[in-house]
């Protein structure tokens, strides 16, 4: 006897053949139908899936407001939705990222449309973006920002300063002593030093302020609106203060100092590249002072 595709045996055949999870919904969001996927990815049964409600399933783990909300309000006043990413917490699979496609079917068999909900499980997908994402905007031996990252926040930052004119501070950060400490202690102690002066810095920051390691012991902050010029030189200090502070690596006492050079938009200029050449500048007119020196562009000319 040939099959058809009338054949209900058939067709569930070619559904559970479908990789990701597939229900088919009534309008009031009652389970007629679950595909082999759905049981084996969110480990329930079919007894406790068809005829049940969509938000009653799990004892209630489906009651996603973001679902039901898509279902009951956005699909009805279109055919389909394609894409659709929510993101859920379960008590016995863990937190799930998951793109959910919708259509609405009306079958010459029912009175009433149904629903065919796909759920691509994109959790470990997500999960390789963002870690990708961090390897491309991050510092791996500290954890913050690198200078490709550093220079686009900086960037956006004096954008929101024109707009709101508002005042953006450029900190420029080097180390004095580093090399030495490096020669002499070797790079294991080095790097360690590294992610203690990084520590440091952010200790002294708000969240509004964005560190990053630019390379070597290069560091630098962009502090946003400062209160006022005495309050971010008040800032400086006390970051150089605790840079310089002695530190115990690995059973050495290790001693760094730090210069920082300061530019500031828009007073100084509202161009990226010339801010960092005048935060670079008063950099390097503090160093000439001598360890644990700061200036301000203006007064480093």
């Amino acid at each position: 006897m040939i099959q058809t595709l009338n054949d209900p045996y058939l067709m569930e055949e070619i559904v559970d053949t479908i990789p990701d999870p597939l229900l088919v919904l009534d309008g009031d969001l009652r389970v007629v139908y679950a595909s082999k996927n759905f049981y084996k990815s969110f480990y329930v049964t079919e007894e406790e899936t068809v005829d049940q409600y969509l938000y009653a399933l799990g004892n209630g783990q489906w009651n996603i407001a973001d679902l039901i909300g898509l279902l009951n309000e956005i699909l009805p006043s279109q055919q389909c939705i394609e894409g659709y990413e929510i993101q859920h917490e379960f008590s016995h699979i863990g937190k799930k990222v998951m793109r959910l496609n919708a259509r609405r079917v009306i079958s010459p068999n029912y009175s009433t449309p149904r629903i065919l909900l796909v759920i691509e499980d994109i959790t470990e997908k997500k999960a390789l973006e963002e870690q990708l994402v961090e390897m491309a905007t991050t510092d791996q031996l500290t954890g913050l920002y690198n200078r490709y990252k550093f220079n686009e926040i900086l960037d956006d930052r004096i954008r929101l300063s024109m707009r709101s004119q508002q005042t953006v501070a450029l900190l420029s950060i080097d180390l004095d002593l580093f090399k030495v400490v490096n020669d002499r202690y070797g790079h294991q102690v080095g790097d360690e030093l590294l992610k203690s002066v990084a520590h440091k810095i952010c200790t002294h920051i708000r969240t509004t302020d964005t560190p990053a390691r630019l390379g070597g012991d290069e560091f630098a902050i962009i502090v946003f609106n400062p209160h006022s010029l005495d309050e971010l030189k008040v800032l400086i200090q006390r970051i150089i203060d605790h840079i310089s502070t002695p530190v115990v690596l690995q059973g050495k006492e290790v001693v760094v100092g730090a210069c920082i050079g300061v530019s500031l938009a828009p007073i100084h200029t509202t161009d990226k590249e010339e801010l960092i050449k005048f935060s670079d500048g008063a950099l390097y007119k503090a160093k000439e002072k001598g360890t644990n020196q700061f200036l301000i562009y203006d007064e480093a000319v």
